[in-house]
């Protein structure tokens, strides 16, 4: 029996960043953004010193933890490498699952469990008495406190809301950013997008190994005219007393053509700027 397997539909990737920037600019951006949230755990380590929650604490420490992997990712996108540009997106969506459950516990704490009636809610001795210190000059009941806190709270709370929720799909899309960065390295196409600057010299990027190879086997002909003053002078081909020397395409040349045993060359006719004469047939 044969198993015939269905080709699942994949989107296609980007090939920009939001239609009007280069995809691996975007690509940085969003590792910046990511950074930027990264390094917010950092100060916020002080919560440790002002009775912060050990859900709190927790985020903070994973931020710290993963602020070096990004860093690496930064690296990878700038050097272009197809693998660990992948492994850096993995990492980028998995961090975002992980942070999707902080949000989602903190969001159920804020908006269903903590009274938004303007009550100072103090989690140590010290905030306590700073507390108490601010409140000492107020004149003002339960009752009206409660009802403009309650004011702002209904008029904040769907802009809030609406601020998570777009800061959580902004970071799906950033996802998607590296994933599409990844796949166009690795298919050797990101170079040939609409909005991705082409290198100024190919070469370039090559290893001196690929660079003499390409050079080496561009084809027949003509291609070799290009390397042949390099090829002479590494050679020492060039006569010291000014005469002239073929070159390798020209060597090559009269190689192939005399093995057919069609034309011949007669090397008193070739000229001293070093074009070479019309081929005589053989009679």
């Amino acid at each position: 029996m044969r198993i015939m397997l269905r080709q699942t539909w994949r989107p296609p990737p980007f090939t920009s960043f939001m239609g009007v920037m280069d995809l691996k600019t975007g690509v940085g951006l969003a590792l910046l953004f990511a950074l930027f949230n990264k390094v917010a755990g950092v100060y916020g380590l002080i919560a440790v010193f002002t009775g912060g929650t050990i859900a709190q604490v927790s985020l903070y420490i994973y931020s710290i933890a993963t602020l070096a992997l990004f860093l690496w990712g930064l690296k990878a996108v700038n050097e272009e490498d197809a693998r660990n540009v992948f492994y850096i997106a993995h990492l980028f969506i998995c961090d975002h699952l992980f942070s999707t459950l902080w949000l989602g516990y903190f969001s159920v704490l804020w908006w269903v469990y903590t009274a938004h009636d303007g009550r100072p809610t103090p989690h140590s001795a010290a905030q306590l008495e700073l507390i108490k210190g601010a409140d000492g000059g107020r004149n003002i009941t339960e009752a009206e406190r409660t009802e403009m806190a309650m004011a702002l709270w209904n008029r904040e709370k769907h802009f809030a809301a609406f601020l998570l929720a777009a800061g959580w799909l902004i970071k799906i899309y950033f996802a998607a950013l590296l994933y599409s960065y990844a796949v166009h390295l690795r298919r050797g196409t990101y170079r040939t997008l609409p909005l991705s600057k082409p290198l100024l010299n190919a070469y370039d990027r090559l290893t001196p190994s690929a660079t003499r190879n390409t050079f080496d086997f561009q084809g027949e002909g003509d291609e070799f005219e290009a390397d042949d003053a390099v090829f002479e002078a590494r050679h020492n081909r060039v006569p010291s007393n000014g005469a002239y020397s073929k070159s390798r395409s020209q060597r090559r040349r009269e190689d192939l053509i005399e093995s057919s045993g069609e034309v011949i060359f007669d090397d008193s006719e070739t000229l001293v700027n070093g074009d070479i004469p019309a081929p005589r047939r053989v009679s």
